[in-house]
């Protein structure tokens, strides 16, 4: 190679986007953390599984990945990815069926739960959500009938409302603040085009709407604020890879949408699929994640550096 050819590869891998993003890892239970930029960088710890709803725990200060918090069984735990270490963990009877935790502005928290038995029985489908103080004491158990099989909560600002993404699509309700048990004000059901278990739902960037993970429909959907469908954006096979399930969602400045695709339950099924998928602002893929080495089954992601964020 000539030196001027050299020059130019160097060059090229220099332009290269730069993305650092933390992974949620089902299948083989780890949190990992990747950079683009350097691979002796990439690292994972292992964690509990199911590793569901993965959250940043606070702001990571210059230089740090940070801490971050992921439900397991009967609960959830925080692990240091600086330190490599759990560093945090809670358990309690009435958070089994745990599917997402939520930080309140008062210093608590709050669960979804799927409570058993309730999938098989249409009369008594239900959704719990069960509120903790900041010192940790079960407060309230609010409850969401008529729908079932909650997968993640998305806390709105301000914490007064959030959406929560289910089998048959997601719901926008009201949280109550009573201490108290009582039933959930659903203010708004957005239903899916097709197929079940929606798994995501986040606000657009622009307020106008909702962006989802479509969960076995194998699509991301963006809804208008009256529910009515706008884009769908399907995950069409490409050299032997494909979508299977499409989890959790992030919408990009740049009008991009990166979406995590679950591939299996099974550490091998990562094989099967791309971990992560970018889309551009017309549906097209324009960037994938693909290392079944390294990576399991990939169902939440985090963002910490990457184009448009």
């Amino acid at each position: 190679m000539t030196c001027a050819a050299l020059a130019a590869v160097v060059a090229s891998a220099a332009a290269e986007p730069v993305r650092r993003i933390v992974l949620s890892d089902e299948s083989r239970g780890r949190i990992h953390y990747y950079d683009s930029s350097d691979p002796s960088k990439c690292f994972f710890v292992k964690a509990e599984k199911t590793t569901w709803d993965m959250q940043r725990v606070g702001a990571a200060e210059p230089g740090k990945i940070g801490r971050y918090r992921y439900v397991c069984r009967n609960g959830f735990k925080v692990v240091d990815l600086d330190e490599r270490r759990d560093v945090d963990e809670f358990r309690h009877p009435s958070l089994a069926g745990i599917s997402s935790v939520s930080s309140l502005p008062d210093g608590g928290f709050i669960a979804s739960v799927n409570p058993r038995g309730t999938k098989t029985n249409p009369k008594t489908r239900s959704v719990l959500l069960r509120r903790f103080s900041k010192d940790r004491r079960l407060v309230a158990t609010y409850t969401c009938s008529g729908i079932f099989n909650a997968r993640t909560m998305t806390l709105l600002p301000g914490g007064e409302e959030a959406l929560i993404a289910h089998e048959k699509g997601f719901s926008r309700v009201r949280i109550p603040r009573e201490d108290r048990d009582m039933e959930v004000t659903e203010m708004k059901h957005f239903k899916m085009p097709h197929s079940r278990n929606m798994y995501h739902a986040v606000p657009a960037r622009d307020g106008k709407g909702y962006w989802t993970g479509a969960g076995y429909a194998v699509e991301a959907v963006r809804y208008d604020s009256d529910g009515k469908v706008q884009k769908v954006w399907p995950v069409a096979p490409s050299d032997g890879k494909k979508g299977y399930f499409i989890a959790e969602v992030r919408e990009l400045s740049n009008g991009h949408l990166m979406v995590a695709n679950w591939t299996g339950h099974g550490a091998a099924d990562s094989k099967r699929g791309w971990q992560l998928i970018e889309f551009d602002e017309s549906g097209k893929i324009a960037w994938t994640l693909y290392d079944p080495e390294r990576f399991g089954s990939i169902h939440g992601f985090i963002l910490l550096e990457a184009p448009g964020l």
